[in-house]
């Protein structure tokens, strides 16, 4: 309706790229932020709005959102506290990693406190810290010169993660993929 305004969700506001393709029957709205969800569409009988379909992930941080950057954070400190823990019996220490490096300095703290960075009540949430070392992640990953592995592996679940996401909801029933629109 002219003049009439309408509060959404984001997967919502992704579903409008239908209205761009008229050939498309349907969408899947995938959002991979500090959460992860995914939302299936399909035009409705008139071909005026998208109608919602189906949904998976967005389960929140204590529950689930594979593939988000708190994921990828998470994953990021769950390898760097493992290696660290595990050099406590090294007769010779030897220098961090990259991937540890980079998580020492991001979290700017000596390697033996990582954790209590995370833990210990500060200007950012515990699930905001660990979510913006997927930052870190993501440009060691990424880089153009020498990809750091342990990076490249978090990525690649991640990626997998989301993949599972979306794949209940890329079938004929719910969201044809040859008839359909994926937004990200």
């Amino acid at each position: 309706k002219e003049g009439s305004l309408r509060l959404t969700c984001d997967t919502s506001l992704l579903s409008a790229c239908l209205g761009a393709d008229e050939l498309a029957e349907g969408c899947i709205a995938l959002v991979a932020g500090t959460g992860a969800v995914a939302t299936a569409f399909r035009r409705s009988d008139s071909g005026d709005d998208a109608v919602q379909v189906g949904r998976t992930g967005g389960w929140g941080h204590l529950v689930g959102d594979q593939g988000s950057a708190f994921y990828i954070g998470q994953q990021a400190l769950r390898t760097v506290l493992a290696s660290l823990e595990g050099r406590q019996s090294e007769t010779q220490p030897r220098s961090l990693n990259r991937l540890e490096a980079a998580v020492v300095k991001h979290l700017d703290c000596d390697p033996r406190d990582v954790l209590s960075s995370i833990l210990v009540p500060g200007v950012e949430l515990p699930k905001q810290r660990i979510g913006r070392i997927s930052k870190v992640v993501t440009e060691l990953g990424f880089a153009d010169v020498d990809p750091d592995p342990q990076a490249l592996a978090i990525l690649h679940d991640a990626a997998s993660c989301l993949a599972r996401i979306v794949k209940p909801l890329a079938s004929q029933k719910m969201c044809d993929p040859a008839k359909s629109i994926l937004a990200l």
